[in-house]
């Protein structure tokens, strides 16, 4: 005799459970960035070492986090987490290796050609900042030199001291490394590399010829020469990079259509307030937002391939 079939069960799919879409109430958005103020990020406490490439984020809120998701509710109806990170590897890697969480990040201008490099994110906005008089996407960058050295060329550098601010500064030591990259400058060939706390003495070392070169942006040298043009005549600019983005917002590919329409649509009309766009400028720095254009950073695009970095695995 046959055995007899065993039934199987069926599901009413009209009960079955439906995971909350992240930017409602019981599912928080998480909105990651470095902000421009460093009082706003607070170290977070870790009672497990952290695996290699975890991302520890801060759980508590200070005011003005809490001031600025209410802010960015009323506008939107979203309900958004935010959240500070210490540096911008973590905000890549909060919108590229998110298991659990998504996120919706701000991050500087090389994790944004990271983040395109590993398809996981959409561009939005990119912060404007008013620098004389107009509206810009972002800030140069200038490696310059003491002009006794007899040469313009960044090989003039080989052999004598590089001065920066810090191993982590992005102006003075990042974008100078690509730079010499680009340039087929190879910085272990300097005599040294001396640290200094403050731009000004930076360059008045580069004048002097305490040092031979020295990173920075644009918008700080051109404040310092602009005060004290006596300096300029002993310095030449031998590098000027193109404009490095500010911050520019991405969403992360599982963003739900309905949430990314009101929270982009409510971060404009947030930011077009005079009072409430206070809220976000500690975060971000901005005097407005635009829409991302990808043929805007054409420039910047073709520095980034004479550069020759593999930004797809930048961050990992």
């Amino acid at each position: 005799m046959p055995p007899t079939a065993t039934a199987t069960p069926i599901t009413d799919i009209r009960f079955a459970p439906t995971e909350v879409p992240a930017g409602l109430p019981e599912n928080p958005l998480q909105m990651v960035m470095q902000p421009v103020s460093s009082s706003l990020y607070v170290e977070p406490e870790v009672t497990v070492e952290p695996e290699i490439g975890e991302v520890i984020l801060p759980v508590s809120s200070t005011q003005a986090e809490l001031d600025l998701e209410e802010a960015i509710l009323n506008y939107s109806s979203v309900t958004v987490d935010i959240v500070p990170a210490a540096n911008p590897a973590d905000v890549l890697r909060a919108l590229c290796d998110a298991s659990e969480q998504t996120s919706a990040v701000w991050v500087d201008g090389v994790s944004f050609t990271a983040a395109l490099a590993q398809n996981c994110g959409e561009p939005i906005y990119v912060v404007e900042k008013r620098i004389n008089n107009q509206l810009e996407t972002g800030e140069a960058g200038v490696v310059i030199i003491n002009r006794n050295l007899g040469s313009t060329q960044l090989s003039a550098l080989n052999s004598r001291t590089f001065c920066r601010f810090a191993v982590d500064d992005f102006y003075s030591w990042l974008l100078p490394l690509m730079v010499f990259r680009a340039n087929n400058v190879d910085p272990t060939r300097f005599e040294t590399v001396n640290d200094y706390d403050d731009a000004q003495e930076m360059v008045e070392a580069v004048a002097s010829g305490e040092c031979a070169g020295a990173g920075l942006s644009s918008i700080v040298y051109n404040d310092i020469i602009e005060d004290d043009e006596a300096i300029s005549d002993n310095i030449s600019v031998s590098f000027a990079s193109p404009p490095i983005p500010f911050a520019v917002l991405m969403y992360p590919v599982e963003m739900q259509l309905g949430i990314r329409v009101s929270l982009t649509e409510g971060l404009q009309r947030l930011v077009d307030d005079d009072d409430d766009s206070e809220l976000l400028r500690p975060f971000l720095g901005q005097d407005n937002l635009r829409v991302v254009k990808l043929e805007d950073f054409a420039e910047y695009d073709a520095f980034l391939d004479d550069v020759g970095l593999d930004f797809s695995i930048l961050g990992n």
